[in-house]
């Protein structure tokens, strides 16, 4: 089984990184700490993830807890805000060297071993519990201090990832749809108002442990009214798994932004295994549409019903593989995608 989340909570789960790969492949796997990052001036980068130097090129996907990476943002070691060290290896963290890594290599480049996948975080550290304060924020009283840096995710607005016209954003290369983030999230998976959270409200956050005391946090999920209330789908979560003879599977849920409807119908389409994410991608449909039903957030927002929706199909055939790319997508032109793991 294969999962997509926001953040990557399937960090751990070694035999979703075997099945997001070719059937046919034989994947080694790599898990430890960052050790170095090096450029090979040529266009390529060489990770050591725990005691294996792995070569990441530009077909190598790259992943931080919310966002794929380019390679410039890799080999970037501009130290992160309190980084510090890495707990376990005591290691000076500088960028993501230091941090943690998990990663798939194609073992037919040994000995030079070739990247597949590699996903890198500076070590999850993730607070689960009630809001005690707004400013500063703080979960049960632990200060959580959002993180404005574009190699883990930036406040800039865009969930949805679309203009007007249900295109991309003017100047977003259509490759990267999960370029744009927002630190603070509702549970369907939409930028919210930090000055609109509860205290007393349940909420968590996913970031690092900084050597101030402090978690940096990336990701945090609350109740909150919209930034935005235009028409828009989300995927909060989608799960693929290979069962043979037909009974393939794909799930997927998440929320939609109604305005005065109060129900939406949301149609899911993939990308098979290989196939690149661009303008010109064919889609395949994967059933038929889910409806999004108006949900009663703890915290509304004017002028707009918020929904959920859930999407399964078990009767798929893959080939064998899951796909590269999920996208959901409502009002025929509002989509969104996973988080562009392919």
């Amino acid at each position: 089984m294969i999962c997509f989340t926001r953040i990557a909570a399937c960090f751990g789960l070694v035999i979703a990184v075997f099945q997001s790969h070719s059937a046919d492949a034989v994947p080694s796997v790599h898990e430890g700490v960052v050790k170095s990052i090096v450029d090979n001036k040529n266009g390529t980068l060489t990770i050591t993830c725990g005691e294996t130097p792995l070569i990441i090129n530009t077909t190598t996907i790259v992943q931080s807890p919310v966002r794929i990476l380019t390679l410039a943002e890799v080999l970037d070691q501009t130290p992160f805000t309190a980084a510090g060290f890495n707990p376990i290896s005591g290691a000076k963290r500088a960028g993501f060297v230091g941090g943690n890594c998990l990663a798939t290599a194609d073992t037919v480049t040994a000995p030079n071993l070739t990247a597949i996948k590699v996903m890198i975080d500076l070590g999850e550290s993730t607070a689960v519990g009630l809001i005690t304060s707004k400013v500063p924020f703080a979960i049960d009283k632990t200060p959580i201090v959002t993180v404005p840096e574009y190699r883990l995710g930036t406040p800039k607005p865009a969930p949805g990832f679309y203009n007007a016209s249900g295109g991309h954003p003017a100047g977003a290369a259509t490759t990267w749809p999960n370029a744009w983030t927002e630190t603070f999230m509702s549970n369907e998976g939409f930028g919210i108002n930090p000055a609109t959270v509860l205290v007393g409200a349940l909420a968590s956050a996913t970031g690092y442990n900084g050597s101030d005391g402090q978690i940096h946090g990336y990701d945090i999920v609350t109740d909150g009214q919209l930034n935005r209330i235009d028409k828009r789908v989300s995927i909060s979560r989608a799960q693929c798994k290979i069962n043979g003879k037909g009974k393939d599977q794909i799930d997927v849920q998440g929320g939609c932004v109604l305005g005065t409807t109060t129900a939406a119908a949301v149609s899911v389409s993939f990308l098979t295994a290989g196939q690149k994410l661009s303008s010109n991608s064919i889609w395949t449909a994967a059933g038929v549409s889910a409806v999004c039903t108006a949900a009663a957030p703890l915290v509304p927002t004017p002028g707009t019903n918020v929904g959920r929706y859930k999407f399964s199909n078990q009767a798929l055939n893959l080939n064998g593989s899951c796909p590269s790319t999920i996208r959901v997508t409502s009002d025929n032109v509002k989509y969104d995608f996973t988080t562009a793991i392919r």
